[in-house]
């Protein structure tokens, strides 16, 4: 039952026992089926949302009168001026929309509740999520860090680990976010040793739930790493993955590629990777799409510099502005009858 939010009062919420799923010793009380629907980041992140707005309005009373959407606003706006260094427009807005996800899926971290509340049915949670997502587009950062594959190449001749150095070649040559790589597994990813077809089949990450669907990349593999890269899928492993399981969670990745530049990032590397796509001008939107996952253009812009990296899309638009937008000055007419 999806519930709506107006006219709830902040104080029902005292009455809700939250799930601590942060507290992986207490035992789920209920299904699994429904908390595996989401990876264990989001659903930690919504109990956590939803135990400290509880928390919030246990200790403060005033809380108590408040509808539950005015309370959580607060809430927001409380926390953000208790932080250290406030919140960007795009982090009020994050949190606002992980308040949505948890209430949208109430009963999953309230296991004696089977509803659901869509927050955006109050008039102004929905208009302050309108307010903070206009911001937070007005604000977004341009000019992020690209890794080049010069840096690339730097990164792993600098790297004396085969592991983390083939981790990152395939970061860079599938475009990859880095659960996307470190969940692949051992028998899919291929490499055709003559012609340097690499072909990868993502089954698990970030990825298959922004696709919604498993799904293949191929690309090409340069034939001074394909040896190195052969040899290593070829080792025999104790588990189906193909890395090794720290490489999900530790830093040892982005250590070694900072080796290469300081300011890189793994997201660094995957935003490289599709504007060094871009800049050649015979490579369409639709063909880096391909390799980076992305399902709309106005996403993979925002990996291309707001589509300042777009070379064929550029080309395009200058020679349709040479066709048709160029006046007839009179003194080039004058200058071609002569």
């Amino acid at each position: 039952m999806m519930a709506d939010p107006v006219g709830l009062k902040a104080s029902v919420m005292l009455e809700w026992a939250i799930h601590p799923f942060w507290d992986k010793t207490v035992p789920y009380p209920g299904p699994l089926d429904a908390v595996n629907a989401f990876s264990w980041a989001t659903t930690l992140g919504h109990s956590r949302a939803l135990f400290r707005l509880q928390q919030r309005i246990r200790s403060q009373p005033a809380f108590h009168n408040l509808f539950l959407t005015d309370a959580i606003l607060l809430h927001l706006v409380l926390m953000a001026q208790e932080s250290k260094n406030g919140w960007s427009a795009s982090t009020h807005f994050r949190e606002l929309t992980k308040y949505v996800g948890a209430f949208s899926h109430l009963g999953v971290y309230v296991p004696e509740m089977d509803i659901r509340v869509n927050l955006v049915k109050s008039a102004t949670f929905h208009l302050a999520l309108k307010a903070w997502d206009y911001l937070a587009k007005q604000h977004q950062p341009v000019n992020l860090p690209a890794a080049t594959a010069d840096q690339i190449l730097k990164a792993v001749e600098l790297q004396q680990d085969t592991e983390i150095r083939v981790f990152i070649m395939l970061l860079w040559l599938l475009a990859g976010r880095k659960g996307d790589i470190s969940h692949l597994l051992a028998n899919q990813v291929h490499l055709d040793m003559k012609t340097g077809r690499l072909s990868a089949f993502v089954s698990e990450g970030k990825g298959v739930k922004a696709r919604q669907g498993m799904y293949h990349i191929v690309t090409h593999c340069p034939p001074q790493w394909r040896q190195e890269i052969q040899e290593f899928l070829s080792r025999p492993r104790r588990d189906r993955y193909l890395f090794r399981k720290s490489l999900q969670s530790s830093s040892e990745v982005i250590t070694a590629i900072r080796l290469a530049n300081p300011v890189l990032s793994c997201r660094s590397v995957r935003r490289g990777a599709a504007q060094a796509l871009a800049s050649d001008p015979s490579v369409s939107c639709d063909t880096i799409m391909k390799i980076t996952g992305h399902k709309q253009e106005k996403t993979l812009h925002r990996y291309l510099n707001w589509d300042k990296v777009n070379e064929r899309q550029h080309a395009a638009a200058q020679t349709a502005a040479m066709n048709n937008l160029m006046p007839q000055f009179p003194w080039a007419v004058e200058e071609e009858s002569h």
